[in-house]
């Protein structure tokens, strides 16, 4: 069963019940659990496809912010394990999860390349580098030439969704207490947030979201 596409009622309550959960006062695991109810139960029903995003897309963005926390690029306020709170793990899952229910796969956009995903084999390169200004550059540089190479209407719309929603997330957080950066950036927030999170929406439009009907077909 293919589920309907979210309406924008249901992708501000499913993310603002998220942003709530994360901000509230209770220990890390319940927290995590609370969410991963939520989620169950807003995405569902839920296919071996949708499972596979979410673990994988997981897997390699907290492995980035193990490696930012520890060089210092932000920090949580109350972290569980190796500098993330527990719920943090499925964040960026959930992220590319409720996109793709905004989007929905369909059979014209089926073409996989390997092209977006060796582009963002790119960022974790990016973030080595310590200099908060030359971070800056590098990440909306290779946001730049992701969009050079592919800026079709979807791609913006997803690129462009993602950055609206981290808008809201980062500086709702930063002003609560969840997470911080260094105090060099104005406003309390760091400049490349937007980069990080356009370059996430690049990667499912261009190839998760190929990626992921290819894999239903097959399942199906």
């Amino acid at each position: 069963m293919i589920p309907a596409r979210f309406t924008a009622v249901r992708v501000l309550s499913v993310a603002l019940a998220t942003l709530l959960l994360i901000n509230l006062p209770l220990p890390g695991w319940l927290q995590a659990l609370s969410l991963l109810l939520l989620w169950g139960l807003s995405f569902w029903p839920l296919s071996r496809a949708d499972g596979l995003l979410f673990v994988a897309v997981n897997v390699f963005y907290s492995l980035g912010d193990m490696d930012a926390v520890a060089r210092g690029l932000f920090h949580f306020q109350r972290p569980d394990l190796m500098g993330l709170p527990y719920w943090e793990f499925g964040m960026w899952g959930f992220f590319v999860l409720l996109l793709h229910r905004m989007r929905r796969p369909d059979s014209t956009r089926s073409n996989l390349s390997i092209r977006p995903f060796l582009l963002i084999a790119l960022m974790p390169l990016a973030f080595q580098l310590t200099d908060p200004w030359q971070l800056t550059l590098a990440l909306y540089a290779l946001l730049g030439l992701m969009l050079g190479l592919d800026h079709r209407r979807g791609v913006l719309i997803s690129v462009g969704a993602m950055i609206a929603g981290a808008t809201v997330l980062e500086y709702t957080c930063v002003r609560t207490g969840v997470w911080s950066y260094p105090p060099n950036y104005v406003g309390g927030v760091a400049y490349w947030y937007a980069a990080l999170f356009g370059a996430t929406g690049y990667l499912y439009e261009t190839g998760l979201r190929a990626l992921h009907h290819r894999l239903a077909l097959r399942w199906t």
